[in-house]
């Protein structure tokens, strides 16, 4: 009964969208970066500790950027805090696609994992914020299995359509990310500050 509510509220799924969406994207490029950076002139026998820093700058980018979600939270929307970390995203993503050096991939994957870790973080917050006292356990159970979906799908995706050519997995990228910019910016609420734990912030 708790879930079948939560699914009635249009702000909820739209924040389950983008989670899902925000992880996808995240852990998409992880079959193809090894290729990938074979492909921008890397020794082969370098390419596993390059792939491995790589990794790791975006998982240490997306960790600064979840705690720079709430110093954006203190003087920015939400609304815009979510739109500008996904497009700043996408941006950086498209860098990617036509990096000519190793160091301006691995700068775009810093930009990456900031941009995303803010916009997660905040996202959450804001489905956080629609749900009622009672059904916390069950709202953040709900957007964790989204999230946990995306994890586990995007990596399967990735290595079926970068057979078509690796670079085509960053430039889908680009596209889901502008898409979830699309639907945050035309559905959600603006805010005048912070996310509001009283209020909803999206279209119900």
């Amino acid at each position: 009964e708790v879930f079948s509510h939560l699914m009635r509220l249009p702000g909820f799924v739209l924040a389950l969208f983008v989670i899902f969406g925000l992880q996808t994207v995240d852990r998409s490029f992880g079959p193809v970066l090894p290729l990938f950076v074979a492909q921008v002139g890397v020794d082969p026998q370098r390419v596993p500790i390059v792939s491995g820093v790589l990794f790791s700058l975006g998982a240490v980018s997306a960790a600064f950027g979840s705690q720079l979600a709430a110093r954006l939270l203190a003087h920015r929307p939400a609304k815009r805090v979510i739109v500008t970390g996904t497009l700043t995203a996408a941006l950086a993503m498209a860098t990617i696609v036509v990096a000519p050096t190793l160091w301006l991939v691995g700068a775009a994957m810093v930009a990456v994992g900031l941009a995303i870790g803010v916009a997660t973080t905040t996202i959450y917050s804001v489905a956080g914020s629609l749900l009622p006292a009672d059904a916390h356990a069950t709202g953040f159970g709900v957007m964790t299995t989204a999230s946990l979906i995306g994890l586990a799908v995007s990596p399967v995706v990735a290595g079926f359509i970068g057979g078509s050519g690796l670079r085509i997995v960053f430039v889908a990228d680009v596209v889901l990310l502008i898409v979830l910019a699309v639907m945050v910016a035309r559905h959600l609420r603006s805010e005048p500050t912070s996310v509001s734990t009283e209020a909803p912030l999206a279209d119900s």
